[in-house]
């Protein structure tokens, strides 16, 4: 009796455990563990049930009963489940011929992409504001595809990861289907998707990798024009509650005998006449800067040494400046030294720490009020508005330069974009043909397909 019940209890056990090994492992689904606890459960009750009668009949019904519930309803359930599943890609099958023509006519665009870079001629700040401009347009047309995140080229070039992850997998379903011995594709379908497959998704490379490099020079264009342009305007705003005092001329250029001359801002204060050279240096970082009294240029960011700058070159730009300003001035009111024309360097950037041990004012916008209200009183307002008027006249327009044509550029993008949009929709479209339309789904053999699947069997390779 005692070792019946010994038995017994040892098969109950063994049968408990394949369960739960069952359970714990990665071949059931959430819903078929639930179904497993339950049976275990029933099987410890029918073997609680059963076992205090001790006859050999309880202990046989308790067995069967327990082996039943344990592996007979889950894997009737699997068995269901895999039915279904073949069903409803019996399904997908028959309308695959009607898939693969409506496919064909909406094939994407894979003409080769223009690479060109358009440029036009602009002043600094024409270009600044086709840089807003063109962002403006980046954000409306890509925030469909990209939702609110669009602020900026970085935000879109990180929303290129998921067509890459698109791209790569269909060159993985390519390989998958064709590559594989036991599974045979249909002679017409593998025709079509070896034909316009794989050049959709060299389109879809050439086009993605346009785009990182594309967004990569918007960027850094951008960036060089928006900090300087951006230093100019913080200090207009600035002098902007001044300007009955100061008399501000901004980016005046005049033709001198050496060229022409272009000041960032020109002051006409009583104190004297002030050439204004605007300088936003580190404005994308923390950094130091120190000049020392001989007109070296040095700096470091925090966790770096002293290294030589070469923007010694912004002390010869002041002088020419100031000297031509100044030459023009006194040929037309004479060499009184009252007419001498004063440098300051002024730099935006809060950011930036200055250490100056050089003769020459470099100071913040802040700065420049409190500096000229220091000096002594040489000229009347009458003759500040003289002064102004003679160099207003000789104005001959700000210079314009070659510059990225960011509008254009931007439209390229978006088209480039939204082309490889369709493209990836395409592709994926492609990946439902590539996984069922094999011959060995389409066949009777579908059942044991799925069912080596769903038992995970590692000799099993399915494209499903």
């Amino acid at each position: 009796m005692v070792e019946k019940s010994i038995d017994y209890l040892a098969r109950n056990i063994e049968s408990t455990f394949l369960g739960m090994k069952l359970m714990f492992g990665d071949n059931m689904t959430l819903t078929e563990k639930i179904v497993v606890s339950m049976t275990l459960f029933s099987g410890f009750l029918l073997t609680v049930l059963y076992y205090p009668k001790g006859t050999l009949l309880g202990f046989i019904v308790g067995l069967f009963l327990v082996t039943t519930f344990v592996h007979g309803i889950p894997f009737s359930y699997r068995e269901l489940r895999i039915r279904r599943i073949q069903k409803a890609y019996r399904h997908n099958v028959v309308f695959l011929d009607d898939e693969i023509r409506d496919m064909t006519s909406i094939k994407p665009n894979t003409a080769e992409l223009d690479t060109h870079i358009p440029r036009h001629l602009a002043t600094n700040e024409e270009s600044y504001v086709n840089y807003r401009e063109a962002l403006n347009v980046l954000k409306e047309r890509l925030t469909p595809y990209i939702g609110g995140g669009v602020r900026s080229e970085i935000s879109v070039k990180e929303d290129l990861e998921r067509f890459r992850s698109v791209i790569n997998t269909a060159s993985f379903k390519m390989n998958d289907v064709f590559s594989c011995t036991d599974y045979q594709v249909n002679p017409n379908t593998e025709t079509w998707l070896n034909e316009h497959v794989p050049e959709v998704i060299r389109s879809a490379t050439s086009k993605l990798d346009f785009l990182k490099e594309t967004l990569d020079v918007l960027m850094k264009e951008r960036m060089a024009i928006k900090s300087g342009v951006e230093g100019e305007e913080s200090v207009r705003e600035y002098l902007k509650d001044f300007e009955d005092m100061l008399l501000p001329l901004y980016g005046t250029r005049f033709q001198a005998e050496k060229g022409t001359v272009e000041n960032d801002a020109l002051l006409f204060t009583e104190t004297g006449i002030y050439s204004l050279e605007i300088k936003n240096i580190g404005a994308s970082g923390d950094k130091t800067i120190r000049i020392t009294k001989d007109g070296l240029w040095y700096e470091k960011f925090k966790s770096s040494d002293w290294k030589r700058s070469e923007r010694d070159a912004i002390f010869d730009q002041v002088n020419r400046h100031t000297a031509l300003t100044e030459t023009l001035i006194r040929e037309k009111f004479g060499r009184e030294s009252k007419y001498m024309v004063k440098s300051l360097i002024v730099i935006p950037n809060k950011n930036l720490k200055i250490e100056n041990e050089s003769s020459f004012h470099i100071i913040r916008p802040s700065q420049i009020v409190s500096l000229i209200r220091e000096m002594d009183v040489v000229l009347t307002h009458d003759e500040c508005v003289a002064v102004s008027d003679f160099v207003k006249s000789k104005d001959i327009g700000q210079a314009r330069y070659e510059h990225l044509d960011a509008l254009a550029y931007v439209k390229k993008i978006v088209e480039t974009y939204e082309s490889l949009q369709r493209d990836c929709e395409f592709l994926k479209r492609t990946f439902i043909i590539q996984e069922t339309y094999v011959e060995r789904v389409t066949q009777n053999n579908l059942h044991e397909l799925l069912r080596l699947k769903y038992l995970n069997c590692d000799n099993a390779r399915s494209v499903i």
